[in-house]
């Protein structure tokens, strides 16, 4: 197996181990100010109404842009989580979907949603991922992510994800000025970050001790 399908797939069985007593019936989340401004980033820029999630986890975040009038896609490549989705949210439409393996149309949404996902990329696919998420996109669509960086570390390995031992989950830290790299190379023609945290991520000891923080990031497809 090489390094990226080793990594693709443990993160992937640690959140299908974890789905259950991890993301099960929470509605009101510990992060729900800093995805409340993701949402808003999204909603306010995007010109039409077609939006995909990539790694949706239990749909909390397509649901609420469902019910402003969306069309919403969630996607995830757990597929416990996204039982967890349709079972808390029957109206929301999903589709079992890796990151790394974007199964859609070009040209087939008008904006891409993404929370803590995008720091589960291999970095030999980053590249190629970014450039498929712009391909989708509709001239004018709009990207926005929220992802975790440090100064300490370019990639670290939780070894217990969701309180579960030996659940292994591994993080890749990029930096803004690498997201923008990607991006730019992917043929976004504006990118702009942001840093909007949340009392949960600023006082969480591991957070500090590693020097752990949260960005993100809202990219716009070119009108040609």
């Amino acid at each position: 197996m090489d390094d990226e399908k080793r990594i693709t797939t443990c993160n992937r069985v640690a959140y299908e181990k974890a789905a259950d007593n991890y993301f099960a019936g929470t509605k009101e989340l510990f992060d729900d100010d800093v995805r409340d401004f993701c949402r808003r980033l999204l909603l306010t820029s995007v010109k039409g109404s077609d939006i995909v999630e990539i790694g949706c986890g239990p749909g909390h975040d397509a649901e609420k842009m469902r019910r402003t009038g969306m069309n919403v896609l969630a996607t995830d490549y757990c597929q416990p989580l996204l039982n967890i989705a349709q079972m808390q949210y029957p109206d929301l439409n999903t589709t079992r979907m890796d990151v790394t393996k974007i199964g859609l149309n070009e040209n087939s949404c008008d904006g891409v949603f993404g929370y803590g996902v995008f720091h589960h990329v291999p970095p030999s696919l980053a590249a190629a991922t970014t450039q498929r998420i712009h391909d989708i996109l509709r001239p004018r669509g709009v990207l926005v992510m929220c992802l975790l960086g440090s100064t300490q570390f370019d990639r670290r390995i939780v070894a217990n994800w969701g309180e579960i031992p030996n659940n292994p989950l591994q993080f890749e830290y990029f930096t803004p000025d690498q997201i923008e790299s990607y991006l730019r190379q992917a043929g976004f023609a504006s990118v702009e970050f942001f840093r909007e945290s949340c009392a949960a991520y600023d006082n969480a000891p591991e957070f500090r001790v590693h020097k752990i923080f949260a960005f993100q990031v809202r990219a716009m497809k070119g009108s040609n």
